[in-house]
């Protein structure tokens, strides 16, 4: 016995985007991309150098960055695990300066309260290799938030 099959939508798995699907697949998957390179994007702001080698880094510029970037904690702490990942020597600079900024913003503390896992992540920074007077009086600092 043949089989017949009913033309019906639902039989088929394929389908036409239209130009409008088209461009938002293209443009949500754009964004992604940005989303997920957004701490590179942001370092190499203000950062000069090639193939991978920073030959300066102006880490007072990137500190009043994050410091802008106010109650986004999420945010600043994705940028300060790229820098700790790929910048870990200029990683610890930028986090006296951002910590000196933020000091005197209440909300920017208070959201820097809740994120444990970002205090967490300063403090290890500070605390790598040398420790300065002014990276200990940051991480004392961080220590009673």
């Amino acid at each position: 016995m043949p089989v017949t099959t009913t033309w019906k939508p639902e039989n088929f798995s394929s389908r036409v985007l239209s130009d409008f699907e088209l461009w938002a697949k293209f443009a949500f998957n754009s964004f992604l991309q940005y989303l997920l390179r957004d701490p590179a994007f942001v370092v190499n702001r203000y950062r000069i150098g090639g193939l991978g080698v920073t030959f300066r880094m102006d880490e007072d510029g990137l500190a009043a960055a994050l410091a802008a970037m106010g109650t986004n904690t999420r945010r600043v702490q994705s940028i300060f695990e790229h820098l700790d990942r790929n910048h870990n020597s200029d990683a610890d600079d930028v986090a006296v300066r951002y910590v000196d900024l933020i000091k005197s913003s209440g909300s920017t503390v208070n959201a820097l309260k809740a994120n444990r896992t970002l205090i967490t992540l300063l403090i290890k920074v500070m605390d790598e290799g040398v420790t300065t007077q002014d990276e200990k009086k940051a991480i004392a600092f961080l220590k009673t938030l």
